[in-house]
């Protein structure tokens, strides 16, 4: 069998459900514009749930040391920290 490789895009893998990227997405800015939200990319079918979203928050480096002037709160959902590009995070003790 042979199979043809083909570059990932939205419009060619459409069939199959959603290519979650940020290329040529809109985009809004969030916490003080530090942010870029990329906001709902992917139709996300659960049943009987309340809508899921999944959505892409692209954000600068802090300046430290870093005051914190808000912190928010989602009780009724989660939100999950990915390096996108490999970079190194840390948080909690010994943050350096």
């Amino acid at each position: 069998m042979k199979l043809q490789v083909l570059p990932l895009s939205q419009e060619a893998f459409s069939a199959y459900g959603d290519v979650i990227e940020t290329q040529q997405r809109d985009f809004f800015h969030i916490n003080n514009g530090l942010v870029e939200r990329y906001h709902d990319l992917a139709l996300v079918e659960i049943l009987d749930q309340d809508r899921t979203l999944i959505s892409i928050n692209r954000a600068q480096p802090a300046n430290l040391p870093l005051i914190i002037h808000e912190l928010e709160r989602h009780p009724l959902g989660t939100q999950a920290f990915i390096p996108m590009k490999g970079e190194v995070f840390c948080g909690g003790r010994g943050v350096r």
